[in-house]
């Protein structure tokens, strides 16, 4: 068996590559890959220790992961900021991941063909894809290799003992909550093999036999005591990191009986996704945002008496089938910290949250269709038959939802086609065309996004930037004020502002009084180290009058633009300079050279 595993394994590894590797062409997107990798300044400087510090002290995104960031400044070190060796890099620890979880269904059960269709599945399923595919998401294959790493570990311990295993696992699964806090449910997971296919309890059935003389369920828990302190210090900190960086959503916003309906739905819509991934998005928009009263029982009760019902269903199998409750338990319980009861954002459901949950039902497919094709050469071929089939979907929709993940254009333009009222992909489609140039398209889905979601002071502030430029500055004006009134903490609407009032041509638009006002806490926002805000502060002080003032703060923000690496910011900020000491306001559109 040794030899043949290590075939198939090596053929997981490689198929695994082969199926994702046009990702080696795709670019970067514009939704959390500017703040993750390529305009994060601690990444785009490699790997070094000043970065390294900033990895393991600093709360980014609202998430707290050390490792990661590492894994994305070892990227930079080795292959700079080009978008194809990142996403190649994921690439190969997901078809790792594929290959480490084979080899542990097969170390603990012995039964290779089950255990190879799992981790083909895994390896191939579109709902994947985004986890794959998206360099943001690196956190998700990063963390699951080491939780395969770290059930190898338990597996030897529960196996052989010793002190060193498992300190080992727990070393891994710290490694893991370091990389994505979505291994906090690896020890309940343990408790799970403990039942099966380890059998180490007395009342279950082992799929080859007890590793270790059978325990008590409370000795199980009991002897993971360690492992559960480090999952709650992780939690804690995740909670922390979250809710400082405003990720999570508060009550005001997604009421308890939203949160509650949303979950049961969503247990069911990763079920149908499973069977039927059509439609995928990067982002799904919550029905219930805002709701104040529970939603109405039809929209959840058919999905709730569908998880109760399955549940009913596994664990009556527990002795008979025990792969059944282990693989259903297996994904309730690891699905728990991503169906919204603390909501962290504002999607209903999303992709990556699939990644190791599914892992669970793969198993108890592979292994009830390994029980039906038992004993019955005819029912086998149909078994085999129908398990390459859906192998050979999956693979053709997941080479299609590649396509998708190209570059931000096609990864925006996909989830509005196959979702209604998305109105964060409206936003980031019409980012990505007004960095292309399309300013007509980019204000048409700023637009739609409003339209859809008025309350966002980003989406207000990026239009009234496509109305400025398309030579409209009374509805840039408003457009301006309108995200203010929304976000009056916006430095950027704020600036943006001021510089309009402060240099349009128009001049019923200009009004230097108001413009010296925001420019001058638009400064104190940013603290006076932003060339740009200084710029916009000089302009502001020559649309008075006040020439020598705004020289002098011009030529402070040409030495902070030179100070920090941006040679075009600064030569354009010389030039205005140099026309305020010539007594001439500035009445041109900000060319910043970036």
């Amino acid at each position: 068996m040794g030899r043949r595993a290590g075939l198939i394994g090596a053929l997981l590894f490689v198929g695994t590559c082969a199926v994702f590797w046009p990702l080696g062409a795709a670019d970067f997107v514009n939704y959390d890959d500017p703040g993750y990798v390529y305009r994060n300044p601690n990444v785009v400087g490699g790997l070094s220790a000043d970065n390294v510090v900033w990895a393991f002290s600093t709360v980014h995104k609202a998430n707290f992961h050390p490792l990661t960031w590492l894994s994305h400044q070892l990227d930079v070190s080795w292959f700079g900021v080009s978008p194809g060796p990142h996403h190649l890099v994921s690439v190969v620890l997901h078809a790792l991941n594929a290959v480490l979880l084979f080899g542990l269904l097969l170390r603990t059960t012995g039964a290779i063909a089950p255990s190879s269709f799992t981790a083909a599945l895994f390896a191939v399923h579109p709902l994947h894809v985004e986890s794959v595919a998206w360099i943001s998401e690196r956190k998700d294959v990063l963390a699951v290799l080491f939780w395969m790493l770290a059930s190898h570990a338990y597996v030897g311990w529960a196996g052989r003992g010793g002190a060193h295993r498992y300190l080992l696992a727990i070393a891994l699964l710290g490694a893991g909550l370091l990389s994505k806090p979505v291994v906090v449910t690896l020890p309940c997971v343990f408790v799970l093999m403990d039942v099966w296919p380890l059998g180490r309890t007395s009342w279950a059935r082992a799929a080859r036999g007890p590793a270790r003389p059978p325990t008590s369920l409370a000795r199980l828990l009991v002897e993971k005591l360690p492992m559960f302190a480090l999952v709650a210090l992780a939690s804690y900190a995740t909670v922390h990191a979250q809710t400082t960086g405003g990720a999570v959503v508060e009550a005001s916003a997604l009421s308890v009986g939203a949160r509650l309906a949303n979950a049961v739905v969503a247990y069911v819509w990763y079920l149908q996704k499973l069977v039927w991934p059509a439609g995928l998005a990067v982002f799904y928009p919550h029905p219930w945002v805002g709701r104040a009263s529970f939603p109405d029982a039809w929209a959840w009760l058919p999905s709730l008496a569908v998880l109760l019902g399955a549940t009913a269903v596994a664990l009556a199998q527990v002795r008979a089938r025990p792969y059944l409750p282990f693989g259903w338990l297996w994904y309730v319980g690891t699905l728990v910290p991503m169906v919204g009861l603390v909501q962290v954002g504002l999607q209903a459901t999303a992709d990556r949250y699939s990644y190791v949950p599914l892992i669970g039902l793969f198993v108890a497919i592979s292994w009830a269709g390994a029980d039906l094709a038992r004993g019955a050469p005819r029912r086998g071929r149909w078994v085999s038959g129908l398990a390459l089939a859906w192998l050979v979907v999956c693979l053709a929709v997941t080479r299609g939802q590649l396509d998708h993940w190209m570059d931000a254009r096609a990864m925006a333009a996909r989830s509005i086609a196959v979702s209604a009222d998305n109105y964060v992909m409206h936003y980031n489609l019409a980012l990505a065309l007004q960095e292309d140039g399309d300013l007509a398209g980019a204000r048409r889905h700023y637009e739609a996004a409003i339209a859809i979601e008025p309350r966002r002071a980003a989406f207000h502030g990026n239009l009234a930037t496509v109305l400025a430029a398309q030579g409209e500055p009374r509805e840039a004006v408003a457009a301006y004020r309108r995200a203010l009134a929304l976000d009056p903490r916006d430095v950027g609407a704020r600036n943006n502002l001021a510089w309009l009032l402060a240099t349009s041509p128009d001049p019923s638009v200009r009004d230097g009084e108001a413009a010296f006002a925001l420019a001058r806490e638009a400064a104190r926002g940013a603290g006076g180290g932003d060339p740009q805000v200084l710029d916009t502060l000089a302009a502001a002080e020559a649309a008075l009058g006040r020439f020598g003032d705004a020289s002098r703060t011009a030529a402070r923000a040409a030495a902070l633009a030179w100070e920090s690496g941006r040679p075009a910011l600064a030569a354009a900020i010389d030039e205005r300079a140099a026309a305020y000491r010539g007594g001439r306001p500035h009445r041109e559109p900000p060319d910043a050279g970036e």
